[in-house]
């Protein structure tokens, strides 16, 4: 493998673990931007149904105060009628807001009772009102008519058994509003859950992508040691080992491939130069040794000589004595 597959390698393991943490960081952030957005809804929605709870306790306090004043109060008590009527109209109007804006929470059956209870309760006050104002306009001693307190009686349970059955409207509709409000609460406790949840998720899903990318960081270093610098380091001891300590040059291929084919190099090129040096050794030996057999030819010819001088002169001066013997000087 070259070192170009190398850096390749490298290069593309490091992108693929930055696009895994930009991958979960994504992730993450859309994840939890989608439950913040599900809790902001129904955080509103809870806000809305908390206004329409509001709306709501106010219809069901103005009916029972309905209620309350006519079982309270005495049927002569003066103005009782006219602040029952007010309050009629004020249930009516609030009746009226409740079915516009809040319809789809509940059932078109149970907001038709609420207004028929209501117009049959409205009537039968009415009822009572009229037998209450004939009863106001009798002179002193004067009795009503022999069938009054019949018809006013049967007014009277005629107005308690509508007044039961709007009682019992009020308080569905009292239960219904509650169960909104506490489902309506519920999902925004279960939405945050949900939220811290996926913040936990996210938190350890990031934090693993985070550890794996480490890791792979640390996998492509330790690859890159491997790779690159221990063949290099390797290299340049057996080169020192070779060069200064006069070590053979042995060193296997390993790494790159032109780690390798400068392993190869320098391992031919320090083998060459060991048998060039050993040629030449050889050869400056093999000089020496001829030159000390030329220098020993030359200091024995020089001995003879030498040697050959003397008898020259030995016989020189022996001639020139016999010459003397046979020749006497007169």
């Amino acid at each position: 493998m070259k070192v170009r597959t190398y850096i390749a390698l490298l290069s593309v393991g490091s992108l693929l673990g930055a696009s895994l943490l930009i991958g979960l960081g994504w992730w993450g952030f859309a994840s939890l931007s989608s439950a913040t957005r599900e809790l902001e809804k129904e955080t509103q929605r809870t806000g809305e149904l908390s206004v329409e709870y509001k709306d709501v306790e106010a219809f069901l306090s103005t009916t029972r105060s309905i209620m309350v004043s006519m079982e309270v109060y005495p049927e002569n008590y003066e103005g009782l009628f006219g602040v029952t009527r007010d309050e009629l109209r004020e249930a009516e109007i609030q009746l009226n807001v409740i079915a516009s804006k809040y319809g789809q929470n509940y059932s078109e059956k149970e907001l038709k009772h609420l207004v028929e209870d209501l117009a049959e309760v409205k009537g039968a006050v009415l009822k009572l009102e009229e037998f209450a104002q004939q009863l106001g306009k009798l002179k002193d001693n004067q009795k009503p008519p022999a069938d009054f307190w019949v018809k006013r009686n049967k007014a009277k349970s005629q107005y308690e058994e509508i007044r039961d059955k709007l009682k019992q409207s009020v308080n569905n509709l009292e239960i219904l509003s509650e169960q909104f409000r506490q489902k309506s609460e519920q999902e925004v406790l279960t939405k945050w859950k949900d939220l811290k949840s996926r913040e936990e998720t996210n938190g350890f899903f990031l934090l693993l992508g985070v550890l794996l990318y480490l890791g792979l960081i640390s996998f492509l270093g330790f690859s890159t040691y491997r790779s690159f610098a221990s063949p290099i380091r390797r290299l340049e001891m057996a080169a020192v080992d070779s060069i200064d300590h006069n070590k053979p040059f042995l060193l296997a291929e390993s790494g790159p491939y032109e780690i390798r084919s400068l392993t190869r190099r320098l391992q031919g090129l320090i083998i060459g130069l060991e048998e060039t040096v050993e040629r030449r050794t050889a050869e400056l030996k093999e000089r020496t040794i001829q030159l000390q057999k030329e220098i020993r030819q030359r200091m024995e010819l020089e001995t003879q000589l030498v040697h050959a001088q003397k008898m020259e002169a030995v016989g020189q001066l022996a001639s020139g004595i016999a010459h003397e013997i046979n020749s006497p000087s007169q």
